[in-house]
């Protein structure tokens, strides 16, 4: 920060920064005091920004009149006008690094410090050229020009690959890299041949074009950079031709190829755009089926480039809560795997166990080499278990993002299982109480004894039956067990009981089926019948007396079981009171009460 800057004039060269491009007064504040300055080497490339900007206002040409370097070596660096000279590091042996340190630290071993190597990258803001004092070699030897191509090569390939994190891959394209010059040397500077064939550089091109993580554009640049510097070096009219050819050959293939891998991205990109909503609509539709989505699962993923799946889950869920330590439990399954071509699926309860001694490396294949990413199956505070799966580097976050919907999808499942679960519980619940409340509805309208309806079960029915068939022939029979307070003293309650449902019985013979009957309470009867039988109210007298005496006749009972009945007829009115042709039923019934014998014991 300026007002940390030393006050001792004997460092005249050095401030202090903020690593942003929020650094102008500091950029203002060093030139003023150093008109003379020739360069300045920022801790980082944000800085450098600030120094592009002081300089343009002060009229200074970066590159020419001053000379400026950065660090990191971010993207804009390589589009500033000029280019940003910069150093860049491998973030990848970086953190492979500080986990060696970290695990020496769990393991109460002190790290050691080491030195980590870093790529210049050259470019015009130091005012250095790439290919400086080419032009001057015009009489150099065949050998020296190889070199020089040689040293070139090298130089581009650290800017071309320096962000491959593998050393064996760095080192794989930069042989290629090398390959295409060379091919280039042999049969245009040695054999000089007129029929140089593209086919050798086509292989080459290819090669470079495929790897996602090198830039077509700085590619194409870089090639184009050599290539012209060559044109420029060579006097023969024929070289410069067939180097022109290369170079014209070389733009439009790079760019050909950059295109298309540009499309082949959107397309990627946009069948991963859709691949998510359909994966998450086709994984909620086959969410009942356990066995089914998961293959499914695996099917789907296999079909985004995941050469391989493997799907480990804990017996039940485990809890963990944001800033507790989570307790995982000491076995997990493997429940589903996806390899060549072919989904495997175990049932639960037969799953092959994890266990210290085989590892997860037991279930994998072992044909040959296999890089594996994890992916942890959560949702919430929940996690399921483990997912592997080989797949490339570049598709490795929209995995994280199936894996996610994959962890959110297995809590579907289980709440589905737990709703079936909560469901056939109240369905077994609710069972019983519509049981219970048949019971106690029947227990409520019925008389236990007889099996007929009772009081409040007769009026509701037949109170209905009145109002809905207006104009209607009826007739209300109203009934009365002769003489059964002596059947209860002379014979006990149980022979009255005997008595209470052969009356029952009878009724129920004589009378329509669908007929109102019930038992009122005691020994009263009664009975709605709606019909309009001519002589009904005769012929039902009648048969109540047949059935009456045949019983009697047979019955070894040492009383007899009558029944006297009032029959009243009406026509329906939704006016009417039931309780009012009661009284009229009851009234007829009185008048033949007086006609039956005073006592109903057998003689």
């Amino acid at each position: 920060m300026l007002e940390d800057t030393p006050d001792d004039p004997d460092i005249p060269y050095l401030i202090a920064g903020n690593y942003s491009e929020l650094v102008t007064e500091q950029v203002e504040y060093i030139l003023d005091h150093n008109p003379e300055l020739e360069a300045i080497a920022f801790a980082n490339d944000n800085m450098a920004k600030a120094g592009y900007r002081v300089c343009a206002a002060r009229d200074l040409l970066v590159g020419h009149d001053i000379a400026l370097t950065g660090f990191d070596d971010i993207d804009h660096a390589k589009t500033m006008e000029p280019p940003l000279t910069s150093v860049s590091h491998s973030s990848f042996q970086f953190s492979y690094q500080a986990l060696q340190n970290a695990l020496m630290l769990c393991q109460g071993k002190k790290p050691q410090s080491c030195r980590m190597s870093a790529i210049f990258h050259q470019r015009s803001s130091c005012g250095c050229q790439l290919h400086t004092g080419f032009t001057t070699l015009r009489h150099i030897s065949m050998e020296q020009l190889h070199d020089f191509i040689h040293q070139q090569v090298d130089a581009m390939a650290e800017e071309l690959f320096s962000s491959i994190s593998y050393e064996k891959d760095r080192n794989y394209y930069t042989e290629v890299l090398h390959a295409y010059f060379e091919n280039i040397y042999e049969e245009i500077f040695i054999r000089k041949g007129t029929d140089f064939s593209n086919e050798p550089l086509i292989r080459y091109l290819r090669k470079l074009t495929a790897y996602p993580h090198i830039s077509g554009e700085m590619l194409l640049e870089q090639l184009t950079s050599l290539l012209r510097t060559l044109i420029n070096f060579s006097e023969e009219e024929l070289l410069q031709t067939q180097l022109s050819g290369i170079l014209s050959f070389t733009q439009q293939y790079v760019h050909s190829a950059d295109v298309f891998r540009l499309e082949k991205e959107i397309m990627d990109s946009n069948r991963k755009a859709w691949f998510v909503p359909s994966f998450t609509r086709d994984l909620i539709n086959s969410g009942a089926n356990f066995k089914e989505t998961i293959t499914h699962i695996m099917e789907r993923l296999h079909l985004m480039n995941v050469k391989s799946s493997f799907f480990f889950f804990f017996d039940k869920p485990v809890i963990h809560q944001e800033n507790e330590l989570a307790e995982y439990p000491d076995e997990i399954y493997l429940a589903a795997y996806y390899h060549d071509e072919k989904s495997v699926y175990h049932e639960p309860g037969k799953r092959p166990k994890v266990t210290t001694a085989n590892g997860f490396s037991s279930f994998l294949p072992k044909e040959h080499s296999h890089c594996y990413t994890s992916f942890i199956l959560f949702s919430g505070d929940e996690q399921f278990g483990l997912l592997l799966c080989e797949v490339e580097q570049k598709d490795i976050s929209f995995i994280q993002i199936c894996s996610l919907q994959i962890g959110a999808l297995l809590h579907f499942i289980q709440l589905n299982a737990s709703e079936r679960q909560i469901q056939k519980e109240l369905q077994d619940s609710m069972k019983v109480i519509q049981e219970q409340n048949s019971i106690l509805s029947y227990i409520s309208e019925y008389d236990d004894l007889s099996q007929l309806l009772n009081r409040r079960g007769f009026m509701e029915r037949a109170s209905h039956a009145i109002e809905s068939n207006s104009g209607k022939k009826a007739y209300l029979l109203f009934g009365d067990l002769d003489h059964l307070k002596e059947i209860n003293d002379c014979f006990s309650h149980l022979a009255g009981d005997f008595a209470l449902r052969t009356v029952s019985e009878r009724l129920r013979k004589c009378l329509p089926k669908d007929a109102i009957t019930a038992r009122l309470g005691g020994d009263e009867f009664v009975s709605f019948i709606l019909t309009d039988i001519p002589d009904f109210k005769e012929q039902l007298l009648k048969n109540l007396k047949a059935e009456s005496d045949a019983f009697n006749a047979v019955c070894d009972k040492p009383f007899y079981v009558e029944i006297s009945v009032g029959i009243y007829d009406f026509y329906c009115n939704p006016q009417m009171d039931l309780t009012d042709i009661l009284k009229h039923s009851d009234a007829i019934l009185y008048e033949e009460k007086a006609k039956r014998r005073s006592s109903i014991k057998k003689v």
